[in-house]
């Protein structure tokens, strides 16, 4: 026997259901059932080759129901003004649209082999790819809008970096992509948080103060309930922020591997502020090149020819870092 629901309780669960319809709409967010269906197919077409074109069907498809969803919610170039409102509005709008795709993201770079980083590399592009636009545009908003693309590199890097899949990791970073200028550059070269907007003072808004790594604070604070709902931020036990911080300095490393300049500058990110875990980073990675030698995870990106160029580049964040004075 069904026992019916009191009249109160009911008119209060039929409540938040509604509440909660319509905060998904608001947002455009994917139904999470879709979400789990797609990362329930990723899964069963990547473990075998002859499901490669329904793989890349898959997340091909994902982009462009984001771009349909960002673009439903008023994400463009030329509107509205960036403000204090708009600015922490549109970030929302953009990571609400790529709900699925940060899910695959992230299974992606757990499960995936170098191969697929053709594939994780068409998904950068057409995420980043700009549509024509007649008049004139915010700069702010242009430097935005590779941002979906940056937040999907993140979950396949942070994916990889949890299941030691330095192979995958190293492949997408040194990857090249296209820019809006026609030009050809490596996905880290492109798709840094940093490297995104240099004014770090236009992005105030998210945080409303000022931050070191707003870009990349902004992505923390996405990626720690998905990568480790249980962690306690600034807890002595996070698991989150050590594996966040060993993968932005991973990407400054792959940048200095890649950039020939001698001025040694890098990408900052979180880790040029959480000091005790860039020290604690820099000394693994430096052990792991003299206890593991070709098998470290830095020789394993293929980044570098020896574990002295891996060392080099190393040192050259040490230096670089001591001349942020991020405290």
């Amino acid at each position: 026997m069904i026992t019916p629901l009191p009249t109160t309780g009911a008119d209060r669960f039929f409540s938040d259901l509604v509440d909660r319809l319509a905060s998904l709409r608001a947002l455009d967010r994917p139904h999470p059932l879709s979400v789990h269906a797609a990362v329930a197919s990723l899964k069963r077409y990547i473990a075998e080759d002859r499901h490669r074109i329904r793989l890349h069907d898959l997340l091909v498809d994902a982009v462009d129901d984001a771009r349909a969803r960002w673009s439903k919610s008023g994400v463009s170039l030329t509107d509205p003004q960036p403000t204090n409102a708009s600015i922490p509005e549109r970030m929302n709008a953009y990571d609400a649209s790529l709900e699925t795709l940060i899910a695959l993201g992230l299974e992606l770079g757990r499960w995936g082999r170098p191969e697929h980083a053709r594939l994780v590399t068409e998904v950068l592009a057409r995420l980043s790819r700009r549509d024509p636009v007649r008049g004139s545009t915010y700069n702010l908003w242009s430097d935005l809008w590779p941002y979906p693309a940056t937040a999907v590199f993140y979950a396949v890097g942070l994916g990889a970096l949890e299941a030691d899949n330095f192979e995958l990791l190293g492949t997408v970073a040194a990857a090249q992509m296209p820019t809006d200028r026609g030009e050809t550059v490596r996905v880290v070269e492109r798709l840094v948080p940093t490297l995104l907007v240099r004014d770090k003072s236009n992005l105030r808004a998210l945080f409303n103060s000022d931050h070191y790594t707003p870009l990349s604070d902004w992505l923390s604070q996405l990626f720690r309930p998905l990568v480790a709902p249980h962690a306690i931020e600034n807890d002595y036990f996070d698991s989150f922020a050590p594996l966040f911080d060993r993968f932005e300095i991973l990407l400054a490393v792959a940048y200095r591997a890649f950039d020939r300049g001698e001025r040694g500058w890098a990408p900052p990110g979180c880790w040029a502020w959480r000091h005790e875990n860039h020290q604690k980073i820099q000394g693994q990675l430096k052990g792991e090149l003299g206890d593991l030698g070709q098998n470290a995870p830095l020789m394993r990106t293929g980044w570098f020819s020896s574990n002295d160029q891996a060392q080099k580049a190393l040192d050259e964040i040490y230096a670089f870092a001591s001349r942020l004075n991020f405290y």
